[in-house]
């Protein structure tokens, strides 16, 4: 221990007196000449992040509570906040190659995506659904919305499912329902009992459109368009909406060998609405829970024109309270030739009591549309 102290001594001196001060050259070159250049060629480098590699932002425009569909935020199994969290990681892709991530590479085109606002703008008893805007180079911010589920159980395989349904729709119906892109789990930070975990939650990407709100009936069968602040349709637009909420089903039916929207739990808000300054409303599927096969046209028929939604005290049609809109409907989605036929066969059904009636100015438009 002497001898060290005695050769760290010399040292020192040594360098204090060397001319041209060697300690300050020490200090400010990071090492000494001679052999301690291999010194500073073997010491660890870091490297610069490169000017293209730019971290991943998000933003939230709002995360509290949203329009939903009844007494939704009582049945929460996880916190805003865990939502978030788990959003905001999987869209950075600090989690890896999550579906999330690969949507909003797909949205942002070249390059990737360097950030992306996200806002909660509905909330019913299984799901959450947020707005995602993703800048894009040299156009508009591509438009998504993202479900997820809000439990890892029933929601979740419920969420999944929908995914499947809105695929199948598509193809048949596209003008009529949005486009589902991608589906897989969201992993969630929670506690639970002071223990931490996460939670896997079904979730999948849509196509989002721009002004669109859930649908809603107002007491007295008129459709709104529910929001913060509720827009009202006149008489005349909710006819046209059920007129093509009609030709949707109709569509489907021929399109999709029979199988269509189960219609005793299909939801007004399950509908995508966008109100018009000038023109027509427009409106698509936005959510499917349950499919149902009707195996004959006639038995498509009775499901429709039975078909009712609540409307405050009383219950309102799907498709129009004016008969003749309903056989224009029938006749754009499948043409003159068989709408006259199918409606032949429902006539026929309901006179052998083998399906149910359904009011009497339908059953009258649809007989004479047979017979013209």
């Amino acid at each position: 221990m002497l001898v060290y102290r005695q050769v760290c001594h010399y040292v020192t001196g040594v360098l204090w007196a060397k001319p041209g001060g060697g300690v300050a050259r020490l200090l400010h070159r990071g090492g000494l000449d001679g052999d301690n250049r291999q010194m500073r060629k073997n010491k660890p480098t870091v490297r610069r992040r490169s000017e293209s590699m730019t971290e991943f932002r998000s933003r939230w425009s709002s995360l509290d509570s949203a329009p939903g569909a009844g007494d939704s935020a009582s049945r929460r199994f996880y916190s805003l906040a865990s939502l978030r969290s788990g959003v905001d990681h999987a869209a950075s892709g600090k989690g890896g190659k999550t579906f999330v991530r690969q949507g909003l590479e797909r949205a942002a085109g070249a390059g990737g995506p360097r950030a992306a606002e996200f806002g909660l703008v509905w909330e019913d008893f299984y799901r959450f659904v947020l707005r995602v805007s993703v800048p894009a180079p040299r156009r508009k911010p591509a438009q998504l919305a993202l479900v997820v589920a809000k439990n890892d159980a029933e929601f979740s395989i419920l969420v999944e499912a929908e995914f499947g349904h809105l695929g199948h729709l598509h193809a048949c119906a596209p003008r009529f329902v949005v486009e589902p892109f991608s589906a897989g789990t969201l992993s969630l930070p929670e506690k639970r009992r002071g223990a931490s975990g996460t939670r896997q939650v079904g979730a999948y990407f849509r196509q989002g459109l721009e002004n669109a709100l859930p649908l809603g009936v107002a007491p007295g069968g008129q459709f709104t368009a529910l929001g913060r602040a509720a827009h009202r349709f006149s008489i005349d637009e909710t006819e046209f909406l059920k007129g093509r909420l009609a030709e949707f089903v109709l569509r489907s039916f021929d399109q999709g060998e029979g199988h269509i929207p189960d219609l005793d739990e299909l939801l007004p808000a399950d509908f995508l609405v966008v109100p018009a300054r000038q023109g027509r409303p427009k409106l698509k599927l936005g959510a499917c829970r349950r499919m149902r096969l009707m195996k004959e046209p006639a038995r498509c028929l009775a499901a429709l024109l039975n078909a009712k939604w609540p409307a405050g005290p009383s219950q309102t049609h799907l498709v129009p309270d004016e008969a003749g809109l309903l056989v224009s409907a029938l006749v754009r989605a499948v043409g003159e030739t068989r709408a006259a036929r199918w409606s032949g066969e429902y006539l026929a059904a309901v006179a052998a009591k083998r399906l149910p009636a359904c009011r009497s100015d339908y059953l009258d438009a649809l007989g004479r549309f047979v017979v013209k």
